[in-house]
This record gives C-alpha cells, sequence and structure tokens, in this order.
C-alpha cells in the first residue's frame, strides 16, 4: 500500500506522460536555454574585454545593449499592463450608465419611501401644531390679547 508510484512501479498513464513530455519542452528546456545563452554571453563579454582596448571599446557597445534589453523587454510588459488597464476601464465605462441608471431609480425609490415614513411620523406632531394655533388664534379674536407662547 505504497503512495509513491515510483516506488510501486505501476505504469505511468497517459496523461502523467503527456505532463511530463509537456513540462519538459514547456519548461525545463526553455529554462535551460535561457541560462546557457546567458552564461554564454557573460563568458563573451568577459573574453572580449580582457584582450585589448579596441576590440574592447567594440564589444563594451554590444555588452551595453545585451544589459538594456531585459530592461527594454519590461518596460514593454509596464506597457502592455498599462494598455490592458485602459481597454478593461474603457469597458466598464461603457457599463456604467446603466448600472448608475439602476442605483439612481433605486435612491429615488428610496427617497420617495423615506418621505411617506417622515410625513406619517410627523402628521401627529403637525396636527397637534395645528390645532394649538389655531386655539391660541380664536382665543386671541376673542379677548384681543396675546397667549404666551
Amino acid at each position: 500500500m505504497n503512495s509513491n508510484p515510483a516506488a510501486s512501479k505501476e505504469p505511468l498513464t497517459e496523461y502523467e506522460k503527456s505532463h511530463r513530455r509537456q513540462s519538459i519542452w514547456q519548461i525545463y528546456l526553455p529554462l535551460a536555454g535561457g541560462i546557457i545563452i546567458v552564461i554564454a554571453l557573460m563568458v563573451l563579454a568577459v573574453l572580449i574585454t580582457s584582450q585589448g582596448a579596441n576590440p574592447a571599446q567594440q564589444w563594451a557597445d554590444f555588452s551595453v545593449i545585451i544589459v538594456i534589453l531585459p530592461t527594454c523587454f519590461g518596460s514593454l510588459l509596464t506597457i502592455a499592463i498599462l494598455v490592458g488597464s485602459v481597454v478593461l476601464l474603457k469597458k466598464a465605462l461603457h457599463g456604467t450608465p446603466s448600472l448608475f441608471h439602476k442605483m439612481d431609480l433605486g435612491m429615488q425609490n428610496l427617497s420617495s419611501l423615506t418621505t411617506r415614513i417622515m410625513d406619517k411620523v410627523a402628521a401627529p406632531v403637525i396636527k397637534t401644531n395645528c390645532v394649538k394655533s389655531g386655539w391660541d388664534t380664536f382665543w386671541q379674536e376673542l379677548f384681543g390679547r396675546k397667549t404666551k407662547p
């Protein structure tokens, strides 16, 4: 009952074989190729600069270019991210008018509901004040004097 497939010598499934092939071709081979190219360029730059002044000057420009190229590719990645975010923002802005219209309708409904509720809450107070004001006006007209507030 060993869970390790290598220890039990079970044959690999077609999926596992395909996965191993793909990982070799898509991960390990490009990584090894990139490392070999970088090491070769480093060795080439050291050999050229150690021989003489004139060839070193010629190859110094080559080395500078090799050093600058990754920076350029990095900036291309940054520009691609910037362009992608602008495109996504543009798409988002096209969708927002309908969303904001729905939100506006919802806020109008909420405002209307709040107004109705507050009118019902304030109605007894307003009615009481109206009755008191009418009562005060009645006594003022009857006796011609003002009542104290």
